[in-house]
């Protein structure tokens, strides 16, 4: 094959790609007198492969973001092929190319004003999928991890291992009371105010299944903290929590004791050194 064939071969596929990806650009070659002519690009090979990339981005879609698309109706069809056009697929697993949906949501004005919760939505939708398929190592769950069985010194000592798949979420409106009111059909209020929420979503260790828990900020900073600073002790925990309102301590430390023996039983501590 000759290099200038080579060269009109790349120029008939870039143009291909483009116009089976882009409906503006889509529909003005088609509305042109002799479509395909300069090209050799037939018109309704455009209109089959274009149908059938945004029947599979929109399934795509609708599958990891089903609650958002119920409260958004007819709208959610075109979003989804703008969202495409606005941020191309840059990673060689499908499901990753959704991951960027709440990002893009956050900048339709339009949409935001009406539902200021949107893009919160999209991103709590988005990380069950993030965490079933994060790449993270899952760390072998230690038994027998009793609090009660050691000394406080020893305790205050011990530093917590946390699961490896993990997202930790403050939103500004409480996302899962919402998604039960969507879910409900109930009419979501205009001048809706925020109510803060804590969200943590991992891969259980075990089942391996997306698990979501709603918690107080209190419990969700312990988390926070074991992440960024995998060295830190029960005893720095602690201390930490305390310190933000000491004259709360006493009430604060029962609440982090507890909040540490439940991330146990529920394997969010699944290990200890």
């Amino acid at each position: 094959m000759t290099v200038s064939a080579v060269s009109k071969l790349d120029k008939i596929e870039k143009s291909f790609y483009r116009l089976v990806t882009d409906r503006d650009e889509r529909a003005q070659y088609l509305a042109s007198p002799e479509p395909g002519e300069d090209l050799a690009i037939n018109p309704e090979a455009v209109k089959i492969y274009s149908s059938l990339i945004e029947i599979g981005r929109f399934d795509l879609m609708s599958s990891i973001y089903p609650i958002t698309k119920e409260l958004l109706g007819k709208q959610f069809r075109s979003l989804v092929c703008d969202y495409f056009e606005t941020i191309p697929s840059d990673h060689f697993n499908l499901n990753q190319s959704a991951r960027q949906f709440s990002q893009y949501l956050s900048t339709c004005q339009k949409l935001i004003s009406r539902y200021p919760f949107l893009s919160e939505l999209a991103d709590y939708e988005w990380i069950e999928l993030a965490v079933l398929e994060d790449s993270a190592a899952d760390v072998p769950v230690q038994q027998n991890l009793d609090s009660d069985a050691i000394d406080p010194a020893s305790f205050a000592a011990t530093v917590p291992i946390i699961v490896g798949a993990l997202a930790l979420r403050r939103y500004a409106y409480n996302i899962p009371a919402l998604i039960e009111s969507i879910e409900e059909g109930s009419k979501i209020a205009r001048s809706l105010k925020k109510q803060s929420a804590y969200v943590i979503v991992y891969r259980d260790p075990v089942s391996l299944e997306a698990r979501f828990l709603e918690v107080g900020e209190v419990a969700l900073t312990l988390l926070e903290t074991i992440k960024l600073e995998p060295d830190t002790t029960y005893g720095d925990l602690l201390k930490q929590a305390c310190g933000r309102d000491p004259a709360n301590a006493s009430s604060l430390l029962a609440g982090c004791l507890e909040a540490i023996e439940q991330f146990k039983k529920l394997k969010l501590i699944v290990a200890e050194k």
